[in-house]
């Protein structure tokens, strides 16, 4: 690619900043209404599900972004300097659209320069405040960008995009088997539907229920106490950053925060750390095992977000992988019994159910475990079904590791070649 006709601008030539609304939170509803829109705040960046949505109502057309629209954050140690697309509605104030001359620049190209720059890198080197970090319009407008003519803008965008489009599409897929694994669950162990022995819907054959202390269950089913399907509990641990004396096993540490991050094949930031042969040995995680996140919720998310352990997500990491202090491994009797209480323990934190054994203290909630273990009562149907449920659903969470292992291949891929893209290194 010749970049003789590239040129070199400063953002500020051919860009303009408009910075959102700040709305009191008790002007947000939880609930869509007539009239309202979403209103964007910095915690929607990084959310992992729909939960906690805000809208708001008539914020005034200056404050609205579409999904091709371009907002960056504007606050925070961590987060400052992200750029993001996709969003529909108002945005608050702590956050800015940005708006290109799109007859210099397209929308995709400006994109896909300022998530390759890494503008809070370049910020933070510029500033003098660290109490919080803010980033100014003028830090990001002399930003240099080296802009090539809008046909080679396009075609760099397309191959761009092309991969990113890609990795969505495999994390919709993700979260449609996962929708399905819990429809299947909803449909068996709670309406009752699941097939009998004459492959017939139980519910629906007039088979025989019997009573329990949670209504009317099939006959040969029990409740149990959820804890009484751990076979082996123990917390996780933390190591050291460094490598001295016992400390002697790298391995990836995953922590409640990673858990959906793993689940979408984004393991980058998962942290590796030296840990004792002793702890190592107790805490490897294995096929079948289930990490269940005890500490780090807060007022908007609940704490007890989890994850099944398949061979697919294992070898996602060149390290031996192991939880983090605020998880707890569970092991259970069998690969079925994993399955079963995996699917249930995401249906459980997806309908709000861990919020029952959460304690707030300081900022940070803990999940009340011991409690958790001796008070959470569940159907548990017999063998037979157990093991029906397992070999339709285990195939899903093993199709999610898979597509994980091709979202970082893609997204490796996709960022080699970002920053070669950019500065004109590769010939198209």
């Amino acid at each position: 690619m010749s970049c003789k006709n590239w040129k070199i601008f400063k953002i500020k030539e051919f860009c303009s900043f408009s910075q959102g609304i700040q709305i009191p939170i008790v002007k947000q509803e939880m609930n869509p209404f007539p009239n309202s829109v979403q209103f964007i705040r910095i915690v929607d960046f990084s959310k992992e599900d729909n939960k906690d949505i805000r809208y708001i109502k008539d914020p005034g057309k200056k404050y609205l972004v579409s999904e091709d629209d371009l907002v960056m954050i504007r606050y925070g140690s961590q987060t400052a300097g992200k750029i993001a697309r996709g969003f529909k509605g108002a945005i608050a104030n702590n956050i800015f659209k940005v708006i290109p001359d799109e007859n210099i620049v397209t929308k995709n190209f400006l994109y896909y320069f300022l998530l390759q720059v890494s503008v809070y890198d370049y910020f933070r080197s510029s500033q003098v405040s660290t109490t919080m970090p803010a980033i100014t319009f003028d830090l990001v407008g002399n930003l240099e960008i080296k802009i090539p003519p809008l046909s080679i803008q396009s075609r760099i965008s397309s191959i761009l995009s092309t991969l990113d489009e890609k990795i969505e599409l495999n994390r919709q897929i993700n979260q449609t088997l996962e929708e399905i694994a819990q429809a299947i669950y909803k449909g068996w162990f709670v309406d009752f539907n699941f097939p009998n022995e004459e492959g017939k819907p139980y519910h629906d054959s007039g088979d025989e229920m019997q009573g329990s202390e949670l209504g009317l269950i099939p006959k040969g089913w029990r409740i149990v106490n959820i804890g009484k399907l751990f076979k082996f509990v123990i917390g996780g641990d933390w190591g050291k950053e460094v490598q001295e004396d016992e400390y002697s096993n790298l391995c990836a540490i995953i922590r409640g925060t990673d858990l959906n991050n793993v689940s979408n094949g984004q393991i980058e930031e998962v942290p590796k750390r030296y840990i004792k042969t002793a702890s190592f040995l107790k805490r490897e995680l294995k096929e079948g095992d289930i990490v269940f996140e005890i500490s780090g919720g807060s007022k908007e998310q609940a704490t007890g977000r989890n994850i099944l352990i398949t061979n697919e997500i294992l070898r996602l990491f060149s390290e031996k992988l192991i939880p983090a202090s605020f998880c707890r491994l569970i092991r259970t009797e069998n690969i079925e019994t994993s399955v079963f209480l995996s699917t249930y323990l995401r249906l459980l934190y997806d309908k709000g159910g861990t919020w029952d054994y959460q304690l707030q203290s300081t900022g940070i909630s803990n999940f009340q475990f011991s409690d958790f273990e001796n008070r959470e009562k569940l159907v548990i149907p017999n063998n037979s079904v157990l093991e029906q449920f397992k070999d339709i659903i285990y195939p899903f969470y093993k199709l999610i590791g898979k597509n994980n292992k091709q979202i970082i291949l893609l997204t490796q891929i996709r960022n080699h070649l970002l920053p070669k893209l950019m500065s004109g290194e590769i010939e198209l």
